[in-house]
């Protein structure tokens, strides 16, 4: 019983910090095999993010921070970042 204790559930931030990073690994992953980006119904398929607006916010954030970059009202023009430090 004591470890059900000790359990530490993820925070927030922590939780979507690993979203992001699933949602860039699907991204890179994606290219490599086929070539292109995958659109965003695809991420949401792919990932554990069943709604497409989620997911546009969470591409927003990794665009913000730098890690991708794309065309708006384009479809599959995310592109990953390679000169991230």
């Amino acid at each position: 019983m004591t470890m059900y204790y000790n359990f530490r559930r993820p925070s927030r931030a922590e939780r979507v910090m690993a979203q992001e990073e699933e949602i860039l690994l699907i991204i890179k992953d994606y290219y490599s095999k086929k070539g292109y980006s995958p659109t965003v119904r695809e991420i949401a398929k792919k990932s554990q993010v069943s709604s497409t607006s989620t997911v546009l916010r969470y591409l927003n954030r990794l665009q913000d921070k730098g890690k991708i970059s794309w065309e708006t009202k384009m479809p599959r023009t995310i592109k990953v970042n390679t000169n991230i430090i």
